[in-house]
């Protein structure tokens, strides 16, 4: 990565992995041992990968899963880690962008009450916007769009 990072130009942020979010993590015991979709990687600005992460987790926070007060806990730390590497008024504007292109994800995915996750999607979207003016996450609460009928309680995709 350092022979990568020495070579681009003035202005770039440095290398990114283009799609960083929970699901593209290897984890054991605690410890994140390896990245998925390393295809993706390519110049650009750091705060759109971190960005990636915590919108990916907030909409998380938001399907009602058993688990959902894990991916709360990891977007509370995580953002505040963030929020020391990059400009934190960048990093929810483009945490807002991000979750904005996710939210036709329930509609494509055909999922029952995809209209109402839909709009649960544009509402988050928003509240990162209105985060963007301070540190600190968006109101999460009443937030909800159940799960998507393709994850299990245990949070596995179904076969």
């Amino acid at each position: 990565a350092s022979r990568i990072e020495s070579r681009f130009e003035p202005g770039d942020d440095g290398p990114t992995h283009g799609d960083f979010y929970e699901a593209q993590l290897l984890v054991d015991d605690g410890r994140i041992t390896g990245l998925l979709d390393v295809d993706t990687v390519g110049p650009g600005r750091r705060v759109d990968d971190l960005a990636c992460m915590l919108a990916h987790l907030s909409v998380m926070v938001t399907l009602d899963t058993e688990h959902g007060h894990r991916f709360e806990d990891a977007l509370t730390r995580w953002s505040a880690r963030f929020d020391a590497s990059v400009d934190s008024r960048q990093l929810r504007v483009a945490a807002a962008a991000v979750v904005l292109s996710l939210a036709t994800g329930p509609y494509r995915m055909q999922e029952p009450r995809w209209l109402e996750a839909t709009g649960v999607r544009v509402e988050l979207a928003e509240r990162w916007l209105d985060a963007s003016g301070r540190r600190g996450l968006p109101d999460l609460r009443d937030l909800s769009s159940g799960p998507p009928r393709h994850l299990t309680d245990a949070g596995e995709t179904q076969q």
